[in-house]
């Protein structure tokens, strides 16, 4: 099973153009220039797989932000969020309000609007001193949900109040107050009979 991953570690080096982690870095980032997630994702990993890669700190995180980034464009948000809480801890000065704008920017991209949201709001209350750094990405979903083409993300801005017409809210179990009933109409005046 080892000599099986030696053998696969190697054959991803060698497509990434080099067995050092920062060779793989300038290939993760130039495929990833070029939009081919898929390519980056795979340089990227093969990277932080090389030797030296724990040692290098810096060269490290840029394979790390580049697979990120990488996962985002293919629209795998769950594996986006878990990365997100893991390198939190190892890169904490990293993980930042411009990665967590970056990121949501790159779920738009995938056609995962409402995943998108969900990074957005898990950013600003995490960063909730520079919310305003998402207002505009707020603006872009909005614009996205009034194409109609995406009720999730419809239901998601308007159960955190961006748009109106919220018709996902839960319905209230109380009763309706009691109406009163309708005041009856005056009488028409009685029209004398003429003889």
């Amino acid at each position: 099973m080892t000599r099986c991953l030696a053998v696969l570690a190697l054959a991803l080096l060698v497509s990434c153009g080099g067995a050092t982690p920062q060779s793989c870095a300038t290939s993760a980032d130039a495929a990833l220039q070029k939009g081919d997630a898929v390519e980056a994702q795979k340089c990227a990993e093969a990277g932080l797989a090389a030797p030296g890669a724990s040692t290098d700190t810096a060269t490290s995180w840029r394979l790390e932000r580049t697979r990120l980034r990488a996962l985002a464009l293919q629209g795998d948000s769950a594996k986006v969020n878990t990365e997100l809480e893991r390198l939190g801890k190892s890169y904490p000065t990293q993980v930042n309000v411009d990665l967590y704008a970056s990121l949501a920017r790159d779920l738009i991209t995938a056609k995962k609007s409402a995943d998108a949201l969900q990074l957005v709001e898990a950013g600003k209350k995490k960063f909730p001193d520079k919310a305003k750094v998402f207002d505009q990405l707020i603006e872009q979903l909005k614009a996205e949900a009034a194409k109609g083409d995406d009720n999730a993300l419809t239901q998601g801005l308007s159960q955190l109040g961006y748009i109106g017409g919220n018709t996902a809210k839960p319905k209230s179990t109380e009763p309706a107050p009691a109406q009163q009933p309708a005041a009856p109409a005056p009488a028409a005046p009685e029209k004398p009979i003429k003889p």
